[in-house]
């Protein structure tokens, strides 16, 4: 199975770069084409492999710079990947050979890893969600634990480029949803009601186990992404009618 031909891979940087060389080292066997997006305040002065592409757009939010790299995204899948996580080869190749089999899933994915892989590998519960009926999809799909672990994200997850451009161009479009705090949940509503999700008891990717730049105080959410907005808050002090209409529909 060709990577190259299948998938590309995002990594995003906001603030961040000196990760970037161990990032890039672990990806030098994935066969593919690799895409920088930096939304840093300064433009990294660095030359990159041929299989690299840098862009540098400042202005941008997280969800305005997916919108602006997915567009350019020539191959049926991508991976957004944080510029200090780890990717395992093997389980990556694996999520790509199933997603261009079974066209009726939107994401693949396995077992995310603390940075020393010592975490058991079934410690994940199998988020797989197979049903037909998006209702069913979408119960099933939102929780799968009682204890601690309830919600398996899928942001990082091997995803079709055509749904990830879909998402993000209607998140963009919808202001009222961009706090940070909620978008994973978000996503993944939007996802499980598009298609299914295939959960892999695979090595998938290690977590770089990095401290971010916003929980150490360095840099701060815009305004508009602000961690800190509760979700109560929108609909009793800034959410209209007609604002929230736009945005479900």
């Amino acid at each position: 199975m060709s990577l190259k031909n299948n998938i590309t891979i995002i990594i995003t940087v906001h603030g961040r770069n000196w990760t970037l060389d161990s990032c890039l080292e672990n990806l030098k066997d994935f066969d593919c084409d690799i895409v920088i997006a930096d939304s840093s305040k300064d433009k990294m002065d660095k030359s990159f492999g041929d299989n690299i592409k840098y862009v540098h757009e400042p202005k941008l939010n997280w969800y305005q710079k997916m919108v602006s790299r997915l567009k350019e995204v020539t191959t049926p899948l991508y991976l957004e990947l944080a510029d200090d996580d780890r990717l395992n080869l093997d389980g990556v190749k694996q999520c790509v050979e199933f997603l261009v089999s079974s066209p009726d899933y939107n994401v693949a994915t396995g077992q995310s890893l603390p940075p020393s892989g010592g975490q058991k590998l079934n410690g994940f519960p199998d988020a797989t969600v197979s049903s037909d009926d998006q209702i069913k999809r979408l119960s099933g799909g939102l929780s799968h634990t009682e204890g601690v672990l309830d919600f398996i994200d899928v942001t990082h997850s091997v995803n079709r480029t055509d749904f990830g451009l879909s998402f993000y161009t209607w998140y963009t479009e919808n202001p009222i949803l961009w706090p940070a705090r909620w978008t994973d949940k978000t996503r993944k509503f939007y996802q499980l009601f598009t298609g299914k999700i295939k959960f892999f008891q695979t090595e998938y990717l290690y977590d770089g186990g990095h401290t971010s730049l916003l929980q150490e105080g360095k840099i701060e959410y815009p305004k508009d992404l602000g961690k800190g907005v509760l979700w109560k808050d929108f609909f009793k002090d800034t959410l209209t009618k007609e604002e929230l209409k736009r945005a479900i529909t």
